[in-house]
């Protein structure tokens, strides 16, 4: 066992019509996430995700949404929850995290993003920075095979990622960001087994909300039972 720390006309149409306008256009003042295309842009300004995408088997794999359209306007610790995918029970020959940002055009600072889910790290990352006329969009993936264990019971998650909104010094920060995330799973086959992976991923203290150590003194402990016959850790 291996332990690792860790989206027919008439008069009263023309009204119908337009009170509809008028709701999808106020509904629209809320960003959404945009989906970047598979392949760059060749001329964009937008931004680029320099990782390339994880290489997966061609089994039929289960999505889980872990949470759509997530606003972040603030310092608020974000919550969702996980239910393991019924479709595919596992074992998985591979799991991937995927993640879609936007940032509203605007004045903002690129923000730090950690997204926990049962204490183990899915995403580690920093966002772009938009600007007066461009939301840039983005997608990122990860291969988080290794965390199997995690994945296969219901568990509580977080998503950090402060981001101000507001004036401060006489600059508007604007810039809102919203992001997609979302658990793929890819069933094993006798073409593409299984790997050997941890029966048992330990979480940090602090992984599920927002912790800091600031000083030299500042440690985090944790307590772990470990499981017998342990060959690695």
């Amino acid at each position: 066992m291996n332990i690792p720390v860790l989206h027919r006309q008439n008069r009263i149409l023309p009204w119908f019509a337009i009170a509809l306008v008028s709701l999808l256009g106020a509904a629209s003042v809320r960003a959404q996430v945009v989906i970047a295309p598979a392949e760059p842009v060749i001329g964009s300004n937008n931004t680029v995700s320099a990782t390339p995408r994880v290489p997966v088997p061609d089994t039929k794999p289960c999505t889980v949404t872990l949470f759509e359209n997530l606003e972040f306007a603030d310092f608020n610790t974000k919550n969702f929850t996980y239910t393991p995918p019924s479709g595919c029970p596992g074992p998985w020959a591979k799991v991937v995290f995927t993640a879609d940002f936007t940032v509203t055009a605007g004045t903002q600072y690129d923000r730090t993003g950690e997204f926990y889910l049962g204490g183990a790290t899915l995403f580690f990352g920093t966002t772009a920075e938009p600007g007066a006329t461009l939301s840039p969009y983005w997608h990122v993936e990860s291969d988080v095979t290794d965390l199997s264990s995690v994945f296969t019971a219901s568990q509580a998650g977080t998503a950090l990622l402060g981001n101000y909104v507001g004036v401060y010094n006489g600059v508007n920060y604007n810039g809102i960001i919203y992001a997609n995330a979302h658990l793929v799973f890819y069933p094993a086959s006798w073409q593409h087994p299984a790997p050997l992976t941890p029966s048992v991923v330990v979480g940090l203290p602090g992984n599920s909300g927002p912790a800091i150590l600031n000083t030299p003194t500042s440690v985090y402990t944790q307590a772990v039972t470990l499981p017998t016959h342990v060959v690695g850790a």
